[in-house]
């Protein structure tokens, strides 16, 4: 609710205690969001690798938040100015929507941003 109310900080200290349940729950995925909000490209990658890396393995790449989290992974290195990770992270984002509708609008998004790397 705060992150979609425009308050980022809140969003983080509300999904504090569900990084516990990283598996199940998406909380470090939606503080990246917030840290994305705030410009902070440093903790928003954080906060997007501990989604994308967790112990879970081939669980978590099951999860409705893991391709999301890649996208918001390579947006964080752009953000940061890593255009090499960047470019890593969108293409780790596009083989695992390799067979997505290509009209998706957040795909659509991802390919533009890539193109501008």
């Amino acid at each position: 609710m705060a992150l979609s109310a425009g308050q980022p900080r809140e969003a983080i200290d509300d999904a504090e205690p569900a990084k516990a349940f990283a598996l199940v729950y998406p909380g470090a995925y939606l503080q990246g969001l917030a840290y994305l909000q705030l410009h902070d490209a440093t903790q928003a990658a954080n906060a997007f690798r501990i989604t994308t890396q967790s112990p879970g393995g081939n669980l978590q790449t099951t999860a409705p938040f893991y391709a999301q989290a890649q996208l918001g992974l390579a947006r964080a290195y752009a953000m940061g100015g890593d255009k090499a990770d960047a470019k890593k992270a969108y293409e780790a984002f596009f083989t695992t929507w390799k067979n997505a509708d290509a009209d998706l609008p957040m795909l659509q998004a991802a390919k533009k941003e890539y193109a501008t790397l």
